[in-house]
């Protein structure tokens, strides 16, 4: 009895809807007496909306799903790109600092090698100054012990180098 009852409502509905031009042929007999005992078993669907359509408020929805996925991907590129910018900064940082800190070691044996090469020359100069006392000793014992013949070399020896 449902089944029939559906089978009729089914048939008034798709002859109110066709489109195929010409007069509408209603084949469709509802038995008034069925209609009458089971309104409540047959139910219509006033908004039917199958799979392959989207109501204005799911597209509504989609479309603002649409809009926050796009800014979640905008806020992901910029964030991406600015920890790139952190990461060549923080980068540049590092041969910044690793650059201050080779100038300051080099500084450093610099300074190293100058102090050593003070030392270095001071020796010479106290090596000098002891040469220099040891050649003024001996001249003036030599003088003591073989003045008058020291003398006359020395004087012979400064004539013949004039002309």
């Amino acid at each position: 009895m449902k089944q029939k009852q559906r089978d009729a409502s089914m048939k008034e509905r798709q002859h109110r809807i066709a489109a195929g031009g010409g007069p509408s042929a209603c084949d469709a007999t509802v038995d008034p007496d069925v209609t009458q005992l089971t309104p409540a078993l047959i139910v219509g669907v006033d908004n039917a909306i199958d799979s392959d359509t989207v109501s204005s408020d799911t597209y509504l929805d989609l479309i603002h799903i649409k809009n926050v996925s796009n800014n979640y991907k905008k806020i992901a590129q910029e964030r991406e790109l600015q920890f790139s910018v952190r990461r060549r900064q923080s980068s540049e940082a590092q041969k910044c600092l690793i650059l201050e800190k080779e100038f300051q070691n080099r500084n450093k044996r610099l300074d190293e090698i100058h102090q050593l090469e003070k030392k270095i020359l001071q020796a010479k100069l106290r090596e000098a100054e002891a040469k220099a006392e040891l050649a003024e000793l001996l001249l003036q014992r030599a003088r003591v012990v073989h003045g008058p013949v020291l003398q006359i070399l020395l004087v012979g020896h400064n004539h013949s180098d004039s002309p």
